[in-house]
């Protein structure tokens, strides 16, 4: 998990603020309380700037450009088609800052395709662009079982 970098006194940096905001995204999907739809409804999706620009892993495995939020909520849309919501959750392991605007983060992620049934966990790592408390772009690259799983997925449909 992200390790707290402010005491109770401190002043937080810009650093410290965007780090808490991309931590705040992820609370409401990394339990075991929350399915995949938290991308959508949930504190991840409000983190979302309305101009976002993310280059990144969709259903196709191929790499995406998103531009704009309604884009980026498309791409998620198409996921939850393949998924077994009940069986599919993200874990955040760590976070970390990047200067003052950017922070990495290590995601593993657990899919179950409802076509197949098939069961994959994979990590990703994603780098995000915090400008006033939105995420206003986003770079991921995921490990090689992601785009297989998702290659597997989307020829079964």
């Amino acid at each position: 998990m992200c390790a707290d970098m402010t005491t109770d006194n401190a002043k937080l940096t810009k650093a410290e603020e965007n780090l808490a905001v991309v931590r705040a995204m992820f609370s409401g999907i990394s339990d075991s309380t929350t399915n995949y739809s938290g991308y959508l409804e949930g504190s991840y999706n409000s983190a979302i700037h309305p101009d976002i620009e993310y280059y990144g892993h969709g259903p196709r495995g191929e790499i995406e450009i998103m531009i704009g939020k309604e884009s980026h909520d498309n791409v998620n849309r198409i996921c939850r088609r393949y998924m077994d919501e009940g069986a599919s959750d993200d874990e955040l392991v760590g976070c970390w800052p990047a200067g003052e605007e950017m922070v990495v983060t290590h995601i593993r992620l657990r899919r179950r395709a409802t076509v197949t049934g098939e069961v994959a966990s994979y990590d990703c790592v994603v780098l995000y662009r915090v400008e006033d408390g939105m995420i206003t772009k986003g770079v991921d690259l995921v490990d090689k079982k992601c785009e297989e799983f998702w290659a597997r997925t989307i020829s079964a449909s």
